[in-house]
């Protein structure tokens, strides 16, 4: 039976399985629909799923347990946190998201530019997210390179704070 097929048949009858079953069945789904992490499977709250792609993906935010957002172009997807980590699963299945800081997976495809001193990083759309110094210095910068900087200042940019 093909993904889709399952899916779609799942979404009508969700309500007639049990929490544990529930987890089980959509991380069943999510593995075998894509392993390559093109795709996620997003349980909602009414017992719906709804498939991402990837590449719609800005990045995912957790700001603490038991909620996951994901910023997508369109709105912001509230993921309520499962049996298997979505950062996690983000890092390790796709290689164009990385972990910048505890909580927060982005994909490096969305970064047009960085500001070293104020600790920020530019998406495309005019999207800015707060990430740590150690998150610039050891994977935003060996990513874009220094030129992609947006830092004004060169002599503020050579101090590491």
């Amino acid at each position: 039976m093909q993904p889709s097929k399952l899916i779609a048949l799942l979404k009508n009858d969700m309500d007639h399985f049990a929490q544990e079953e529930h987890i089980e069945l959509i991380k069943m789904i999510s593995d075998f629909h894509n392993e390559t992490g093109e795709y996620v499977l997003v349980p909602l709250e009414n017992n719906s799923l709804r498939i991402i792609s990837a590449n719609d993906i800005y990045f995912i935010k957790q700001p603490k347990k038991g909620k996951i957002f994901i910023h997508t172009y369109e709105e912001i997807i509230e993921y309520t946190t499962m049996k298997t980590n979505l950062l996690d699963y983000m890092v390790e299945k796709n290689k164009k998201f990385r972990l910048l800081n505890s909580g927060l997976v982005v994909n490096i495809d969305k970064i047009v530019g960085y500001n070293s001193y104020y600790r920020k990083v530019y998406l495309s759309d005019d999207l800015v997210i707060d990430v740590t110094g150690a998150a610039i210095n050891n994977i935003v910068k060996k990513i874009l390179g220094k030129d992609k900087d947006r830092c004004k200042d060169a002599q503020i940019n050579n101090y590491a704070f």
